[in-house]
C-alpha cells in the first residue's frame, strides 16, 4: 500500500482541465523541481518534492483571492496532483511532499526556481561561461538531464552553475555527468582531455599536518612518495593495504575516535585530528552542528583554494576548460600547455605529487612519479535495500545526530554532500562498501515503508 494520500473534498461544480493560471503555474513548478533532482545521479524525476507550505502561499496561491487548500484540492479531484506526508526515517520529521501524476503534461519552467544570487569572482564567472563551448559527438552516452543542460543553458547558466556554501566547491552539469561518459566532452567542438591530481585528500592532509603542527611522521610519509595507505598498514599494525585505506577515511570523516590514537600509538599528528575534530571551526558552515566535519571542509577549502590558483593560470592563457573538483578537462590540443601551468602551480603547494592524463595521446603521457599501488580490496557489497538499512539504523542508532542527515527540504547539493560522507562512514566502520546512489535507494525504501505502515493504520 502506498504512503497516504492527502485527499481533497470534490470541490462543488468543479470541472477536470479547467485549471487556472496559478494552479498551472503551480504545476509546472513541481514538474521543475521533479526533474531537477534527476542531476543527482541514480534518483529518478519522478520523486515527489518538498515545497514549503509558505513559499506556495506567496508565490502561487495568495490569500484571500486564490485560497491554497482550494486550489490543492481542486488539482487533486483533477488528477494532476498527488500529496503526501512522508516521515524521515532518521529524524521522525513529517513533511508535505508534492508529485505531479502526469508529468509530460507540463512544461519543465527554469523561470519558476528560485535562484540564489551569487557573486561569482572574475575566474568563476569565465568558468561558468566555459559551459557554453561544451558539446558531446552525435550518438554519445548522455542523460536527460544534462541534454536538458545542453538545449536550455543559453536560457540561464545561473541555473546548472553553483559554488556550494560548505568549501566553495563549484558544481556543474559536468561535475554531476557519469565519470565514464565525461571522456566523450567536447569544448568548441573539439576532443578533451583530463587532469587530476591523483590522491588530492592524502596530499593535502600532508600539507595541513605540516602547516598546523610542523614535521610530522604522515607528512614526511607523503613529502617522501609512499604509498600513504601501505605506511598507515603497517603503522597500525593492520592485515591489509585496504584496511589502511578505511583507516583514511576514518581520520576524514569519523568523529574524534579514541581507537585512533590507540592504533597510532598516540601520534602528533591523530593528536591534532582528533582535537580539531571538537573544536568549533568559524569558517565551517557545519560546525555547530557535526563539529567532526571540520576536517572534511578544511580539505575541501584547501582543494578549492590550490584549485583557483590552477583556474586563474588556464584563464590567464586563454584555455577554456572544465572543472571537476581536483580536475580540469581541456581540450587535446591544450594538454600540454595546460599541464605545464597545472603543474607550475602543484610544484609550489606540494613536494610530492602525481598529476595523471587522462585520455592523451599515446607517447606523450607525463612519464609516472611513483609506483602506481594495487587496487584495493573492495569490502562486501549488500545485496538488498534491506541489508543495507540495517547498517544505516546502527550508524543513526549509536553515532549519528539524525537531525542534521539527508533532512526533506534540503538541496540536492547538500544531499548528494551528506550521501557521499554517510557512505564514506558505512565503509570505514561497518566495512560496506556501497556507492552514495545504493545508499539513497535504501534510504528511500525505508521511507516507503514507513509511510505505507503509517497508511495503513491511518
Amino acid at each position: 500500500m502506498k504512503a497516504k494520500i492527502t485527499q481533497g473534498a470534490q470541490p462543488k461544480d468543479f470541472q477536470s482541465g479547467a485549471l487556472t493560471i496559478q494552479q498551472r503555474a503551480f504545476m509546472a513548478y513541481v514538474r521543475t523541481l521533479q526533474f531537477m533532482k534527476t542531476r543527482l545521479k541514480g534518483i529518478d524525476e519522478g520523486e515527489a518534492v518538498h515545497i514549503d507550505q509558505k513559499e506556495i502561499e506567496k508565490r502561487f496561491f495568495v490569500w484571500p483571492q486564490n485560497p491554497r487548500k482550494q486550489a490543492l484540492d481542486e488539482l487533486i479531484a483533477a488528477g494532476e496532483l498527488v500529496i503526501t506526508n512522508q516521515v524521515n526515517p532518521i529524524s521522525g520529521r513529517s513533511m508535505l511532499m508534492y508529485k505531479a501524476v502526469n508529468p509530460d503534461s507540463w512544461p519543465i519552467e527554469l523561470r519558476l526556481l528560485n535562484k540564489k544570487v551569487t557573486n561569482y569572482c572574475t575566474h568563476t564567472k569565465l568558468m561558468q561561461a566555459h559551459l557554453l563551448r561544451v558539446s558531446l559527438p552525435p550518438g554519445a552516452p548522455s542523460t536527460p538531464y544534462f541534454d536538458f543542460f545542453l538545449q536550455n543553458r543559453s536560457y540561464g547558466l545561473d541555473y546548472f552553475f553553483t559554488v556550494d556554501a560548505f568549501a566553495g566547491r563549484v558544481h556543474t552539469p559536468v561535475t554531476n555527468f557519469h565519470r565514464s561518459y565525461r571522456t566523450n566532452l567536447l569544448i568548441d567542438a573539439m576532443p578533451t582531455v583530463g587532469l587530476d591530481v591523483t590522491t588530492m585528500q592524502p596530499l593535502l592532509l600532508g600539507k595541513i599536518l605540516k602547516d598546523r603542527i610542523g614535521e610530522n611522521v604522515y607528512s614526511a610519509w607523503i613529502e617522501s612518495g609512499e604509498d600513504i595507505y601501505i605506511k598507515l598498514q603497517q603503522a597500525a599494525g593492520l592485515a591489509t593495504r585496504d584496511e589502511g585505506k578505511k583507516r583514511f577515511f576514518e581520520i576524514l570523516f569519523a568523529p574524534p575516535n579514541r581507537s585512533l590514537a590507540d592504533m597510532f600509538g598516540k601520534a602528533d599528528w591523530i593528536t591534532w585530528i582528533n582535537e580539531y575534530k571538537r573544536t568549533h571551526e568559524p569558517g565551517n558552515p557545519h560546525s555547530k552542528a557535526k563539529q567532526y566535519s571540520n576536517l572534511a571542509w578544511l580539505l575541501q577549502s584547501t582543494e578549492v583554494k590550490t584549485m583557483r590558483k590552477v583556474w586563474q593560470a588556464l584563464n590567464e592563457a586563454d584555455i577554456p576548460f572544465l572543472s571537476v573538483h581536483d580536475e580540469i578537462i581541456v581540450k587535446e590540443l591544450k594538454r600540454h600547455q595546460a599541464e605545464s601551468l597545472f603543474r607550475n602551480i602543484l610544484d609550489n603547494e606540494f613536494s610530492y605529487y602525481k598529476l595523471n592524463v587522462k585520455e592523451t595521446i599515446s607517447g606523450t603521457q607525463t612519464p609516472p612519479q611513483a609506483i602506481i599501488p594495487p587496487q584495493a580490496d573492495r569490502a562486501p557489497q549488500a545485496a538488498t535495500e534491506a541489508e543495507i538499512w540495517q547498517v544505516i539504523e546502527q550508524q543513526f542508532n549509536t553515532r549519528l545526530n539524525p537531525d542534521v542527515w539527508l533532512n526533506p527540504g534540503k538541496t540536492s547539493d547538500e544531499i548528494y554532500y551528506d550521501l557521499q560522507v554517510l557512505t564514506d562512514d558505512c565503509r570505514i566502520n561497518y566495512g560496506l562498501d556501497i556507492t552514495p546512489d545504493q545508499y539513497y535507494h535504501a534510504f528511500k525504501w525505508k521511507e516507503s515503508t514507513v509511510n505505507n505502515t503509517k497508511g495503513t493504520a491511518t
